[in-house]
């Protein structure tokens, strides 16, 4: 056999240097004696000398050798040099620990040889088979795989039906179809009966090729094994079914199930509607959905985006919209990327049905995420957008964060609402620790006074965003709506003198309606408020309405507003 060749990696060839060595030549020889070193030596033979002492894990030279191993040499050795069973299984352990090692199928395969050979332990050798199955990645290594399989029954160990259930399993991932039907024959050469597990894992493997006959021949071997088929075998077969447009023959064996005393569980569900609705058959799949509470179902991720994908291909939008809000509080970033794989765009609707989702959760990152990314898509944010978001913020103490997004909100131009102040209320109310945290907006302009709303004016000044006519305007309201009709008032007076007048002539008149409609008789210092500003802009005739309406309220405009509105109609009359 050629022998390999070590490698001494820059941190090996630094553990064998001795910096003696150029002093003198017998101080070089006595260091050489003491230090031990990997330098010209064949790996093997000097692992093999090391394996062979009792206490191998401690000698000083299996660490130098251990950066120098790979699997190759792994699996060389345990082939060709005669270990003790318990040894190897040690040294394989005790390498799979080493950083960047990683067994292969050969290692794995070397290994039950040497177990086996030495009749050591059946369940021990089978671990090791299932171990090497469930290392293959790829096709090519399956069949290095097999080949180890079949090399056991030369040496008289005969894999478990274990065993060939796995093999079985790794096939039918890689759609192995011929390797799957000539292991299920070799199993009848041996006498290894299969059960239900490999039946089900060779009829569903063919059901998703669409070979329905060639599952229903494994059907009849498992009826004459006296084995009855489960859910998992109907739902093979609804698969298979629907992979062939067969839908008639699906939903007859789908209405089956419980006639045959086999409950439908969630993937019957989902295999169905995901076949239907890739079939456009929509409606149909909507109808299955709505039938999973009858059977004891309930819908998870995977049958939501089913049906969403299913709605967003036949364009009902709207519907696929709603049901994300169902799923939102699952999973929703996995359903906006299903929408979007179906060609269902996303609108702020969408996008605010997850950051909600997320705020209550708690996962504020990745709220503050969909945010940028809907922005980066186009879709500007509403004021219920922000809104959820602030209050998720305040919900968690972040206060500054949250008052920043306001900021940001003002600066896009989106105009706050009561709900906006409400939950800004609720921030001032927790930043004094004040419990702040109503259940809704009844309950906070209830309990809330007018002195923590000016408080909380105040800090937004501070803040550098003064509060408009908008602002006091969205506030009364609220009072009004809750016939707080004395604070209404006291907010519309501090409105006089902090924004001189009313910016906007319509949210004066909408607060002086929601005064009116709460049945508020203003007095005539409110009356003049409203006029002075109409006045101001020139709409003369709107004055002598609101004065009938002051004296039907027997509220007597005084002199001063009976003046200004009459120098106003002279003006009007000159320019005539």
């Amino acid at each position: 056999m050629r022998r390999s060749t070590v490698v001494i990696r820059p941190r090996l060839a630094a553990a064998a240097y001795n910096p003696t060595r150029c002093s003198s030549s017998s101080s070089s020889s006595s260091h050489s004696a003491s230090i031990p070193t990997v330098d010209s030596l064949d790996p093997l033979s000097e692992l093999s000398s090391v394996l062979a002492r009792s206490n191998w894990l401690d000698d000083p030279r299996l660490p130098l050798l251990a950066p120098s191993l790979t699997p190759h040499h792994v699996a060389a050795l345990l082939r060709s040099r005669p270990l003790e069973p318990r040894v190897a299984l040690g040294f394989f352990d005790w390498i799979s620990l080493r950083p960047g090692f990683r067994h292969t199928v050969d290692t794995y395969s070397s290994l039950v040889q040497t177990v086996a050979r030495a009749n050591l332990s059946p369940r021990g050798a089978e671990k090791i088979v299932i171990s090497m199955i469930k290392s293959c990645s790829s096709a090519v290594e399956i069949h290095s795989a097999l080949q180890s399989f079949k090399s056991l029954h030369q040496i008289g160990f005969l894999p478990s039906l274990r065993c060939h259930n796995f093999m079985m399993m790794k096939f039918a991932r890689f759609q192995m179809i011929a390797e799957m039907k000539e292991l299920f024959e070799q199993m009848q050469k041996d006498g290894i009966f299969p059960n239900l597990h490999t039946y089900n894992t060779i009829i569903n493997a063919h059901c998703k090729e669409g070979n329905i006959i060639e599952a229903k021949a494994y059907l009849n071997y498992l009826l004459q094994a006296g084995l009855d088929p489960d859910t998992h075998t109907y739902t093979s077969f609804i698969l298979g079914y629907c992979q062939s447009d067969d839908f008639v023959r699906a939903c007859r064996l789908f209405l089956l199930m419980p006639l045959r005393g086999c409950a439908r569980n969630e993937f019957s569900y989902t295999v169905l509607s995901h076949g239907l609705c890739e079939a456009g058959k929509v409606k149909e799949g909507l109808s299955l959905f709505s039938l999973m509470d009858n059977d004891g179902c309930s819908a998870d991720l995977h049958i939501y985006t089913v049906m969403i994908g299913g709605l967003c291909k036949v364009g009902r939008d709207v519907d696929a919209k709603m049901m994300l809000y169902e799923i939102s509080q699952k999973e929703g970033a996995m359903a906006l990327e299903q929408m979007i794989s179906s060609g269902c765009k996303p609108d702020v609707f969408t996008y605010t049905i997850l950051v909600k989702s997320y705020c209550m959760e708690g996962r504020l990152e990745e709220a503050e995420s969909l945010m940028i990314q809907m922005q980066r898509n186009g879709i500007a944010p509403n004021v219920v957008t922000y809104n959820t978001y602030i209050e998720g913020l305040v919900n968690m103490g972040l206060f500054d964060q949250a008052f920043s997004t306001f900021m940001t909100m003002a600066e896009a131009a989106c105009e706050p609402i009561d709900e906006t102040y409400r939950i800004l209320l609720k921030l001032h109310l927790k930043k004094k620790q004040v419990d702040g945290d109503f259940i809704d907006a009844k309950r906070m302009w209830e309990k809330v006074s007018l002195d923590v709303v000016l408080e909380l004016f105040e800090e937004m000044a501070k803040q550098g965003f003064t509060p408009t006519a908008k602002s006091y305007s969205c506030l009364v309201k609220s009072f009004c709506k809750l016939d707080r009709l004395e604070e209404a008032k006291s907010l519309l007076f501090h409105m006089q003198e902090t924004c001189k007048a009313p910016r906007s002539l319509d949210e004066a008149k909408s607060v002086f309606t929601s005064l009116l409609s709460r049945g508020y008789n203003c007095d005539e210092i409110a009356w003049k408020i409203l006029i002075d500003a109409l006045l101001r802009k020139g709409h003369v005739d709107m004055c002598s309405n609101f004065l009938t309406i002051m004296e039907e309220n027997h509220c007597a405009p005084s002199p001063e507003t009976y003046d200004n509105l009459t120098k106003e109609l002279s003006c009007i009359v000159n320019d005539d």
